[in-house]
């Protein structure tokens, strides 16, 4: 049993705490509760920033899917940037 920092209820420490190896104890300071409203409140005040990482990623993910299909020999090893045009043509 353990006490959540935010709320100050005492739940079971496996169920109602996510585990964060760099605690003391092994699990995070804040319930799982807690955790998912702070999550929630700060996605909700930082909409635009969370929303450009979200596409940010999203491209990545398709440049990197474009790079394993692509033979990686038709290219010069100092043309990375001739790579990335391609991936940008490829993506839109």
């Amino acid at each position: 049993m353990q006490k959540c920092s935010k709320c100050d209820e005492v739940k079971p420490l496996k169920t109602g705490f996510y585990a964060n190896k760099s605690r003391p104890r092994g699990y995070s300071y804040e319930c799982k509760e807690c955790s998912k409203l702070a999550r929630k409140k700060y996605r909700e005040n930082n909409n635009t920033y969370v929303n450009q990482l979200k596409k940010e990623l999203r491209r990545q993910i398709k440049i990197d899917a474009f790079l394993k299909t692509i033979d990686h020999r038709q290219f010069c090893d100092g043309c990375r940037e001739k790579l990335h045009d391609l991936a940008d043509d490829w993506i839109k």
